[in-house]
């Protein structure tokens, strides 16, 4: 790491691994028996790929779930199984064969690809059926799930290990989740088909959806609560600890006289002669432009309102309650007094988006 990179970075993304550790073991426990597939996708929810899988395996992670081939090839070399959990293309299936990189199928196409590869390799690939009980996304459809999960057993090729399904609303329609499992445990029954894992429960199932982590289930999913995050809506019952810290440094502090005006479209007008700081953060680094006008970040533990427009590169707050602020001040812009919660609502969007859209600029930093 260069110089710069350490020293002098502008806004700073710093995640507590330990944290990340401890939200695994808490979420195990709770769904105990089931095991526990950590899904990092999109580098583990923008917060590295790399640096929270291995502190998940100092852990002793179950499992680990990736959205593409790219990520899996990243973390092939863990000793873990890693699965891809959405969908692959067919010119993938060759590396997820030669990686042993479980794959999910849910058509024919797929699946003669994945025979066909396992013989190319001398290997018998793991591979995970995936079921489409009501996402309308990915996943055998439901008229030809139960023949094609028994189709799938019965290639000796491959090794059926598991076979899943997702909630597209286990925050809020209990009723129809609870449907996705009848229609699931169906095509259990009519195929006769019983791999080792069968999982459905996502973060949001296993705060919402009780049966979801019971029999016939004994693996679950989890994602955004790892972080310890959960949707805006919906239950919360684990014990989960936030792990982001985001903090941007005060790059200038002025006295501004009043009439003047601040920012893009001279939103604000000061009123009277006021103290305005200037912070290295804005809205490609993630900063929601939403909150322009209408957010808060700390100063030396102080809230102070951003005023004007947030900017691509800069956000401007008013510091005349902060009257010793200077220069260099680290500005505390996400953290256990400023939850993403806020910036998802303002936005009128989910934590997710907040989490995985600060940009890569931000510099990543790890504590234990």
């Amino acid at each position: 790491m260069s110089r710069i990179e350490s020293d002098v970075s502008r806004a700073v993304l710093t995640v507590n691994l330990t944290k990340i550790q401890s939200n695994y073991l808490t979420i195990r426990e709770a769904v105990s028996p089931a095991q526990v597939m950590a899904v990092l996708k999109a580098n583990a929810y923008g917060l590295g790929l790399r640096a929270v899988a291995q502190c998940l395996v100092e852990v002793g992670v179950d499992r680990i779930g990736v959205a593409s081939l790219d990520e899996a090839m990243q973390l092939a070399s863990l000793p873990c199984p890693i699965q891809i959990i959405g969908a692959v293309l067919l010119e993938e299936v060759a590396l997820c064969v030669e990686n042993d990189i479980v794959i999910p199928i849910s058509d024919r196409f797929i699946l003669n690809r994945v025979i066909e590869m396992g013989i190319a390799y001398g290997k018998r690939p793991t591979v995970h059926v995936l079921l489409d009980t009501g996402m309308g996304r990915l996943g055998t459809v439901l008229e030809q799930a139960s023949e094609f999960l028994s189709d799938v057993a019965n290639c000796e090729g491959i090794y059926l290990e598991g076979v899943y399904s997702h909630f597209p609303s286990a925050y809020d329609d209990i009723e129809f989740s609870l449907k996705q499992i009848e229609r699931f445990q169906r095509v259990l029954d009519m195929s006769k088909v019983m791999p080792p894992l069968r999982h459905i429960a996502n973060s949001d199932g296993i705060n919402n959806i009780s049966t979801s982590i019971k029999k016939p289930f004994n693996l679950v999913r989890s994602g955004i609560n790892l972080y310890g995050y959960f949707d805006t809506i919906g239950n919360r019952c684990l014990p989960l600890q936030p792990v982001v810290r985001l903090e941007a440094k005060l790059i200038a502090v002025r006295t501004l006289a009043s009439g003047s005006t601040v920012g893009y479209g001279r939103t604000y007008r000061l009123a009277c002669d006021q103290r305005i700081g200037t912070v290295a953060i804005g809205y490609a680094d993630g900063l929601p432009m939403q909150l322009s006008e209408s957010g808060v970040v700390e100063v030396r533990g102080v809230k102070c309102p951003i005023v004007g427009k947030v900017s691509m590169d800069y956000t401007t707050i008013l510091l005349d309650t902060v009257p010793d602020a200077r220069p260099g001040d680290m500005v505390l812009c996400l953290g256990p007094t400023l939850p993403p919660e806020v910036w998802a609502e303002k936005k009128g969007t989910i934590i997710y988006e907040i989490i995985c859209a600060l940009g890569q600029r931000v510099q990543r930093r790890y504590e234990a």
